[in-house]
């Protein structure tokens, strides 16, 4: 039963941990999207990082997606400029953080 649960625990580490290096690493600028795909994956990226380091993502400020414009051409943009995410920091993501 100990062995059993070493080894759950262990698993979810790994998960959590592999999900931290890829939120790290993935400042790279992604394919052309809509606002709401933007919304998606900066909220996405902002509850992980929170969860699992209680801190927004790295790449917070970077431009990181690229919005398409009613133009049709595409400007990136940092996820803190994406109007319609949560919010700015991890308390709009659910994860209290501690003061300081």
């Amino acid at each position: 039963m100990n062995t059993t649960l070493a080894v759950v625990v262990s698993a979810i580490v790994i998960l959590i941990t592999a999900l931290v290096v890829i939120t790290i690493f993935s400042g790279g600028i992604g394919q052309v999207g809509t606002l709401t795909n933007a919304q998606s994956i900066c909220d996405t990226q902002a509850a992980s990082s929170c969860m699992s380091t209680k801190s927004m993502p790295i790449t917070w400020k970077i431009p990181t997606v690229s919005i398409r414009n009613a133009d049709g051409s595409s400007a990136p943009k940092a996820c803190s400029e994406v109007p319609g995410v949560k919010g700015q920091n991890c308390d709009a993501y659910g994860v209290s953080t501690p003061p300081g």
